[in-house]
């Protein structure tokens, strides 16, 4: 099955994403196959993406998992600014602040499921909530000039209390999310 780890986001957050979407998806104009816009009851923070994964292999990803959870300790973060990825732009996203906390509770995920045989990262970790995704280079530039020429929303705080793991089932209507274990910060 397909999982990944990953940080919720309350419904406080949520609505203020939908609301910078929105604006965003206004201001640019697209047509629909330029840009998918991602439902904003399915955003999250990943903090590992681990694609496919064997029943098998369950036990041992949890375990790693709730090991990284039990040395971490509760923390806000601030959710706050808006930008791109790729030139032209691949991905409109808000940002997370980048607290020491979240920076490490990452590496210590990337480092824990390494062990187990998951390949690391290869880019540094930026935390972000991934708005929508783009599948033209016209709808890349328009979204770069829409980011570009709007200002920087602060959305709120979010208490990080917990990591879950996701699986993740892809349907001809999208993604299907279902919490798979939430592993308490502890430490």
């Amino acid at each position: 099955m397909r999982c990944f780890v990953a940080i919720e986001i309350n419904e406080a957050i949520r609505g203020q994403l939908a609301r910078v979407a929105e604006d965003v998806r206004r201001a640019a104009g697209l047509k629909g196959g330029d840009a998918k816009w991602v439902d904003p009851s399915l955003i999250h923070l990943t903090l590992k993406f681990l694609g496919e994964v064997r029943d098998a292999a369950l036990p041992d990803v949890c375990g790693a998992i709730e090991g990284v959870a039990r040395h971490h300790g509760p923390f806000s973060l601030e959710v706050a600014g808006l930008g791109t990825f790729g030139s032209p732009a691949r991905i409109v996203w808000v940002g997370t602040e980048p607290r020491p906390e979240l920076v490490r509770l990452q590496a210590d995920v990337e480092q824990g499921l390494a062990e187990l045989g998951f390949a690391a990262e290869n880019r540094p970790f930026a935390g972000h909530l991934t708005l929508c995704r783009i599948r033209s280079r016209r709808g890349g530039h328009r979204l770069d000039e829409v980011v570009a020429d709007r200002p920087q929303p602060t959305l709120g705080t979010l208490d990080v209390e917990e990591i879950c793991l996701f699986r993740s089932e892809l349907t001809k209507t999208g993604p299907i999310y279902t919490v798979l274990a939430r592993y308490p910060l502890r430490g």
